[in-house]
């Protein structure tokens, strides 16, 4: 810890970032100091209790952290730390019968190394063969620990696990450890994460199956509104269309959900889904609408930050185009669109796009096999 005060107080971070990282210092030593001391132990026991009670609240004092950390920042650089989680780390394979001591183990070193697929799969075996011995705290922990590791092997482009991701993201919301307290109600960011998931592995089965569980989970003031918004969001991986723009009008957002942060995240999922199923039902008034009502929201949404304002424009822009080329064909337009489509990162569009130009493309050439 003192070596890790130093480094702080003589790094070039700002003043914010060195108060919020000398502040975590002071709360871990804090937790250290404060342990329990009863005088029927003889010495070595009362070390050993000390090494094992500091460990743990030092643990308990850093993953919250370093979770919070994790979520901002794609591949959080741990290496600050290495001298803090080494020690962690050393007294923790100690104490290998010691159910959490062992799981804050092996995830310290799938950290450290997130690349090397198989730590996390050591993890995955021990925490399947240890976790229902966990009280409620410690479960609701190892199970957020386990779900982060899931998503950076995720980020890193590993796939193979996608499928027990979400399985693992159920089991959460059926055992109702999404928050440290039995009784919590499940947040509307984990509920739309685990719909997210389900889209991402095209696991509409278990999406349907995940809504009728998890509506039942959620505060009974945002019970409507979820519902209709996560059947929007099923019947669209259905290519039902027309149950879309049903559910979209019954979501009515003002007012039920927690902070107009988390509004945003469901108004842009339903304003994009509901968009692309106008121009698959080919409403093409519809979706000029609907392009026109999207940029408004854009600009009169100051939480959106701006790369990603720009990106929702460069889609909408590219829509726009492509929908006046279904009414009025145009080949050296469609040509063009085809080369600015990939700016906007988002594959429906490229698909449609791409598809609309073989369409055309193989179209000529059979005329002109006739002709000739």
């Amino acid at each position: 810890l003192i070596k890790f005060k130093k480094h702080i107080e003589k790094s070039n971070l700002n003043e914010f970032s060195k108060l919020e990282n000398l502040t975590f210092y002071y709360e871990l030593r804090s937790y250290c100091t404060k342990f329990p001391m009863d005088d029927s132990y003889n010495i070595a026991n009362e070390l050993k209790t000390k090494e094992k009670f500091s460990s743990l609240n030092m643990m308990n004092a850093f993953l919250p952290w370093y979770l919070q950390s994790a979520n901002v920042v794609t591949n959080y650089d741990i290496s600050v730390y290495k001298d803090l989680l080494d020690f962690l780390y050393n007294n923790f394979r100690e104490n290998e019968s010691s159910d959490i001591i062992k799981l804050y183990s092996l995830f310290l070193v799938s950290i450290e190394d997130i690349n090397d697929t198989s730590k996390f799969d050591e993890l995955r075996m021990e925490f399947k063969n240890r976790k229902d011995a966990l009280h409620h705290k410690d479960k609701f922990r190892i199970y957020e620990l386990v779900s982060l590791l899931y998503e950076m092997n995720f980020r890193n482009g590993v796939r193979s696990y996608d499928v027990e991701y979400l399985n693992h993201w159920f089991e959460v919301v059926d055992k109702q450890v999404y928050t440290i307290s039995p009784k919590g109600y499940l947040d509307l960011i984990t509920f739309r994460n685990v719909l997210i998931l389900c889209r991402r592995t095209e696991s509409t089965d278990i999406m349907e199956k995940f809504i009728e569980i998890g509506i039942e989970k959620v505060n009974p003031a945002v019970k409507d509104t979820l519902y209709n918004y996560s059947c929007a969001v099923l019947y669209y991986e259905k290519d039902e269309y027309e149950k879309v723009l049903e559910y979209e009008k019954r979501t009515v957002f003002s007012g039920l959900l927690n902070s107009d942060k988390e509004n945003l995240y469901f108004k842009m999922d339903l304003k994009t889904i509901t968009l692309k199923s106008s121009y698959e039902l080919e409403l093409f008034e519809e979706v000029f609408s609907q392009i026109d009502s999207f940029k408004h929201f854009l600009r009169n949404t100051v939480l959106i930050p701006a790369n990603f304002k720009e990106l929702r424009y460069d889609f909408l822009k590219c829509l726009n185009e492509l929908t006046k080329l279904r009414i009025s064909y145009n080949e050296y337009a469609l040509r063009s669109l085809s080369t600015r489509v990939e700016s906007t990162r988002d594959g429906w569009l490229i698909k449609k796009v791409n598809d609309y130009l073989s369409q055309y493309s193989g179209q000529q050439n059979t005329e002109e096999l006739q002709s000739s």
